[in-house]
């Protein structure tokens, strides 16, 4: 099983080195941004592992027909956003409207870099395929006033998300200068692309 840690995804939220030799991808960080879910997307389909604080989740993530098979441990409901719906956090980065880029950093061995987002709910409502709306829909009133949340995605060479952090808690604040507090994450990586898996 390739879950990994929650302190594992803090460690690696702040940096590293890019593995198998792959710089991650050239363009400007906000172009690779706006098309890592379409890049994404292309892929057809990846297997998905997930984690919050006391659940994880694996399985693989159909990008053809927008379904994610994934086996929940323990089966507990309601499990915080992301953990259950990798499409859903695909598609979340459709309402990206800043980006932060912190350098390189490995995710499962392979070289990507990683971007700390501003991301509009509302844009990604309405810049999502109609039939994949729901999951986002209902994020909408679980953020701030401003309708935002930020979020953390690692790019790799190819233009595909391998690892996105959002915060368990949609609403809260970004940590900021000497600030010790360290949010909990919902992490989901993305890995053995393509229908040949």
């Amino acid at each position: 099983m390739r879950a990994f840690s929650l302190a594992a995804a803090a460690a690696l939220a702040l940096g590293g080195a890019c593995g198998r030799g792959e710089p991650g991808p050239t363009a400007a960080p906000s172009v690779v941004v706006a098309g890592a879910p379409d890049a994404t997307f292309a892929a057809a389909s990846a297997t998905v592992s997930s984690a919050a604080p006391g659940v994880t989740a694996t399985g693989r993530a159909s990008f053809a027909t927008g379904v994610a098979n994934l086996k929940v441990a323990p089966a507990r409901a309601p499990t915080p956003f992301g953990v259950t719906d990798p499409i859903a956090v695909v598609d979340l980065l459709r309402g990206v409207v800043d980006v932060r880029p912190y350098g390189g950093s490995e995710v499962q061995g392979i070289g990507t870099k990683r971007y700390e987002l501003d991301i509009d709910v509302a844009r990604a409502v309405e810049e999502t395929p109609v039939g994949r709306r729901a999951p986002l829909e209902a994020v909408r009133p679980r953020v701030g006033a401003d309708g935002r949340l930020w979020a953390v995605v690692f790019v790799d060479a190819q233009g595909r998300i391998r690892r996105t952090l959002v915060p368990v808690k949609l609403d809260s604040e970004r940590p900021a200068g000497g600030d010790k507090h360290i949010p909990e994450f919902v992490s989901v990586d993305f890995y053995e692309f393509g229908d040949n898996q």
